[in-house]
């Protein structure tokens, strides 16, 4: 039981380690780099704001290279917001604003039987299902956007003033990391300098043998 909870430990810290992140792309180009990473998850917590704005804003990092990061990372087209879209009428009277700031999603563009949406992560699947639940069109297309933008975007369209942070107030710290990808940054930092575990650790013999 001992081997198998250490064993067990290990092959998560490992998995953890080699998830990608969806800035990965911009590491991989030399644009940015994981410590440049890790300052900007370190930064928009502390600020309340996001990631993708500090690697704009404090880093300079070119908004297509970070939607062409995005894109890569989901599988999906990047949805750019300029500041001028705003939701149709006919959708802003059926979805109260609440509720899309609830998933972090907004439709941009309307096709035939189709209504694309634009959310800040096409992966999460109960969130899709949410968005498809609201019953505004036989089919969705979904693509990946930028959470400020996408808030900002709300607002625009309901006449509300934004957040300064652009991320309507939220501070969840679990949430600002997971914006990395899966995990990465410092939480990841922190794995590496620890030490493998073996079958003296106390820790894992309590929590195997529970």
């Amino acid at each position: 039981a001992r081997i198998l909870g250490i064993a067990f430990y290990n092959q998560h810290r490992a998995a953890r380690q080699s998830k990608p992140s969806k800035f990965g792309a911009l590491v991989a180009k030399g644009i940015v780099s994981e410590k440049d990473i890790e300052q900007a998850v370190s930064t928009a917590r502390v600020n309340n704001t996001t990631i993708e704005r500090v690697l704009i804003d404090d880093f300079n990092v070119p908004k297509e290279e970070i939607g062409k990061s995005l894109a890569a990372f989901y599988g999906a087209h990047f949805c750019s917001f300029d500041g001028t879209q705003i939701i149709p009428g006919d959708l802003k009277e059926r979805v109260q604003g609440d509720m899309w700031k609830k998933y972090v999603c907004a439709p941009v563009e309307r096709r035939p039987g189709v209504l694309v949406i634009a959310v800040d992560d096409p992966q999460d699947l109960t969130r899709l299902d949410g968005i498809r639940a609201m019953g505004l069109a036989p089919r969705y297309d979904f693509m990946v956007g930028m959470k400020h933008e996408i808030l900002a975007y709300i607002a625009a369209s309901y006449g509300e003033k934004p957040d300064a942070a652009g991320t309507q107030g939220e501070s969840d710290l679990a949430k600002i990391l997971d914006e990395l990808g899966e995990g990465e940054g410092e939480i990841e930092r922190d794995e590496k300098e620890a030490p493998e575990l073996d079958e003296t650790d106390s820790g894992i013999v309590r929590l195997v043998n529970q």
